[in-house]
């Protein structure tokens, strides 16, 4: 059974990673940002979690749906997402290949929360820094369809560039 301590251990270990992970500098004290990291990834993990098992709407709070809007939206702010890494490497100590039961890979847990936004699937080789990357490698995608609109010749064809406009 993994404990609190081994987990805040690996967000002590951590705290230089995700702390550089960050453009801008985060004045908290080392001690303060390793319970900042620890509890919203905590929480994190077990909003996915729960969605993949289907308890938020048993949820006296998440079966809310304002509240799980707001929740939506809050995750997908940059300044509130932490880096994939240390979210994946949490996962897996919390929950181990070998007892994880019918949980899917972290990678494939985040999925099914952000499923509206049409995320494509992501190789699991492939560097993800946030939980929301394959969310930003659709939209900026070659062949995104809404974007496709507005190439070529047709009536949706894009007339000016931003620079002309």
């Amino acid at each position: 059974m993994i404990d609190l301590d081994t987990l805040a251990d690996l967000a002590k270990q951590s705290e230089p990673m995700v702390r550089a992970s960050y453009l801008e500098s985060i004045n908290y004290s080392k001690k303060d940002f390793v319970k900042l990291i620890l509890v919203d990834s905590a929480f994190i993990i077990q909003l996915f979690t729960m969605k993949h098992r289907g308890h938020m709407k048993h949820d006296a709070k998440l079966s809310q749906s304002w509240l799980e809007d707001d929740v939506d939206n809050d995750l997908l702010l940059l300044q509130n997402q932490r880096p994939f890494f240390f979210l994946e490497e949490l996962y897996n100590i919390a929950f181990p290949c070998n007892h994880r039961g019918n949980l899917p890979s972290f990678l494939e847990l985040t999925y099914p929360f952000f499923d509206y936004l049409n995320m494509q699937r992501l190789e699991s080789n492939h560097k993800k820094e946030h939980f929301t990357d394959p969310l930003r490698l659709f939209y900026l995608s070659r062949t995104h369809p809404i974007r496709d609109r507005f190439k070529g010749d047709g009536p949706d064809r894009l007339m000016y560039g931003a620079n002309e406009l």
